[in-house]
C-alpha cells in the first residue's frame, strides 16, 4: 500500500511538473511577437521595437509615420496595422488573448491560417477561430485574409475580404449579419447606414487598390498609407472602389 501511494504521488508530481513546465513555456512565448514597428509604435504607453514579445494584454498604437506588424503566439494569426491605428489586445471569454482583438481606430489587415487537415464540412460548423471587434460589429473568421477600416470620425466600419470568408455581425441585432466572401466589400455605420450593407463584389482594380493599401512596409514611409482624400478610398459605396 505504501509503495502504491508513493508511486501515485510520484506520478502526480511528474504530471504537475510537466503541466507547469508547459504553461511556463507558453507564457514565455507571450501573447504576440512584434515583427515590424515604426519608431513611435507603443504598447501600453511604452515604445516597442521589432522582435519584442508582448507578454500581457493592452493597447498597441502606431504613429503618423508608419505602421506595425505582429504575430500571435497562440494561433499564428498575423495582424498588420497602418499608420495612426490602434488595437486592444484583450482577454476574451475563451481566456486566450490570441483569439480576439479590438480595433479602436485605423486600418488593419488580418491573416488567420486555416486549421491543418480540417474537413470542409467541419469548417462550416466550427466556431470562428478569431474575432475582430469594432464598436458594434464583430468579424468572425476561421481561416482567411481580410482588411478592416475603422473611421471614427464617421462612426463606420468597412470590410474587404481577400481570401476565405468573414461573418460580419451587427451586435445591436444578432440577426443582422452577412457572410462576406473573397473579393467582396461590406460596411456599416456613417455613410452606409445602421445595418450591415449587403456585400458588393469588387472589380479587379478595386481589389488591387485595397490589396496595395493594406500592406505595411519596412520603410514606414507615408506612401505606405493611402490618403483619406484618395478618390477610390472614399467611394467604397459602389463596387470596384
Amino acid at each position: 500500500m505504501k509503495v502504491h501511494a508513493i508511486l501515485t504521488a510520484l506520478v502526480l508530481i511528474t504530471a504537475f511538473g510537466a503541466s507547469a513546465g508547459e504553461k511556463a513555456e507558453k507564457d514565455k512565448g507571450g501573447v504576440a511577437v512584434v515583427m515590424l514597428a515604426s519608431p513611435t509604435t507603443t504598447f501600453a504607453g511604452k515604445k516597442v521595437s521589432e522582435n519584442e514579445v508582448l507578454k500581457t494584454i493592452g493597447a498597441l498604437k502606431t504613429g503618423s509615420e508608419g505602421g506595425a506588424k505582429l504575430k500571435f503566439s497562440g494561433n499564428d494569426v498575423v495582424v498588420e496595422m497602418a499608420a495612426n491605428s490602434e488595437i486592444n489586445l484583450v482577454l476574451p471569454p475563451s481566456g486566450d488573448p490570441s483569439d480576439s482583438i479590438e480595433l479602436v481606430k485605423g486600418k488593419v489587415r488580418v491573416r488567420v491560417p486555416k486549421v491543418k487537415n480540417a474537413e470542409k464540412s467541419e469548417a462550416k460548423t466550427d466556431k470562428p477561430r478569431f474575432l475582430l471587434r469594432h464598436h458594434k460589429v464583430t468579424m468572425g473568421v476561421r481561416g482567411t485574409d481580410f482588411y478592416a477600416i475603422a473611421n471614427d470620425d464617421l462612426d463606420e466600419t468597412e470590410l474587404v475580404v481577400f481570401q476565405g470568408e468573414v461573418e460580419f455581425t451587427n451586435e445591436n441585432g444578432t440577426k443582422d449579419k452577412a457572410m462576406v466572401d473573397a473579393g467582396y466589400w461590406s460596411a456599416i455605420g456613417g455613410r452606409f447606414g445602421d445595418k450591415i450593407h449587403a456585400p458588393m463584389k469588387l472589380s479587379k482594380s478595386g481589389v488591387d487598390y485595397f490589396e496595395k493599401s493594406s500592406h505595411v512596409t519596412p520603410s514606414f514611409g507615408l506612401q505606405a498609407v493611402p490618403s483619406e482624400k484618395t478618390p477610390e478610398a472614399s467611394q467604397t459605396s459602389s463596387a470596384g472602389h
